[in-house]
């Protein structure tokens, strides 16, 4: 099912009509490249998204204008994904080193006597561990964390993540492509025109090859393990969770009840559960995450608890 523009809902226009600008950096050698939305010279507070495998910073395209009244927002493609370049090896740590980067790179990292107040990062599925584990290595430089449907496991999986062909495959065209993508993991979306917006962004055409995705596809084996059980525990800034109800990671209900006692334990946050929303909760219900974002970020600019008066 295609949907044309004439049956495309007024707030997914309105959105994507305010356009980021591009901006790339070197970092060790290698492009990095991140979206920016607003250029204030005055003092915003910095939002900075991160997403998650195999995805890009245009993932955020129709949220983050939402946000770019009040905040400076920054998307990042992590190395690897989007427009920054690939690398001989991926961990947790290195991505966090480019997201503050890119802070720098645009002008808006926090330091002592910053004009600035420090950034807030919201990451999903794996962006929310690199958001995390930056909670935990800059906590004096990040104002705090929101994890949208973050998997995290009580014992770290022996598996590495989805299996995917490390032969790059060229289409013909585009539209072949935009076809052929599926979300991962595997979910149905109700909003066929986001899967889309995502799916055309992240192709790159190869002269005399034909077209392919951006992404590494030897992103998870690249990956060095990093224990992930204690991300929470070891994040010392202020943090929000937000998790989809029909997410295939907290159908385990092992997996949820360690999350809510490891929140509630170490940082007296209860979780907020988004109705009908699996793993790619921004895309089933964008405007859902968005409120229940802002609503986050709200209570702490006006100096309440991560869950707006729910504080354990």
């Amino acid at each position: 099912h295609m949907c044309t523009m004439a049956t495309l809902p007024q707030w997914y226009t309105d959105a994507v009509a305010i356009k980021p600008t591009m901006s790339t950096m070197q970092l060790d050698g290698r492009r990095v490249a991140y979206l920016r939305w607003g250029q204030d010279r005055g003092s915003k507070r910095p939002l900075v998204l991160l997403h998650g495998t195999f995805a890009h910073a245009h993932w955020w395209d129709f949220t983050a204008p939402m946000f770019s009244d009040e905040y400076e927002v920054i998307a990042v493609d992590l190395p690897g994904c989007g427009d920054s370049e690939h690398a001989e090896s991926y961990s947790e740590a290195s991505f966090v080193t480019s997201v503050f980067a890119v802070l720098d790179h645009a002008g808006l990292r926090w330091r002592e006597g910053s004009s600035r107040p420090p950034p807030y990062l919201v990451g999903h599925s794996f962006g929310a561990r690199v958001a995390l584990t930056a909670g935990r290595s800059h906590a004096d430089e990040v104002g705090g964390v929101v994890a949208l449907d973050a998997v995290i496991w009580k014992k770290a999986p022996l598996t590495r993540g989805p299996a995917i062909s490390s032969n790059v495959r060229y289409a013909s065209s585009p539209e072949d492509l935009v076809a052929r993508f599926r979300l991962r993991p595997p979910q149905k979306c109700a909003n066929p025109f986001l899967v889309r917006h995502i799916a055309e962004r992240g192709l790159l055409h190869v002269p005399d090859k034909g077209w392919t995705y951006k992404f590494d596809r030897s992103w998870f084996t690249k990956l060095q393990p990093d224990d992930r059980s204690g991300l929470i525990a070891e994040c010392k800034c202020r943090l929000g969770w937000v998790y989809g109800d029909r997410s295939m990671f907290y159908l385990n209900t092992d997996t949820t009840q360690y999350v809510k006692d490891e929140l509630a334990r170490h940082h007296g946050v209860i979780p907020t559960a988004l109705h009908n929303a699996a793993h790619h909760i921004f895309l089933d219900q964008p405007l859902e995450t968005v409120a229940e974002v802002r609503r986050i970020l709200s209570a702490w600019n006006h100096g309440g608890s991560p869950q707006g008066g729910t504080k354990l």
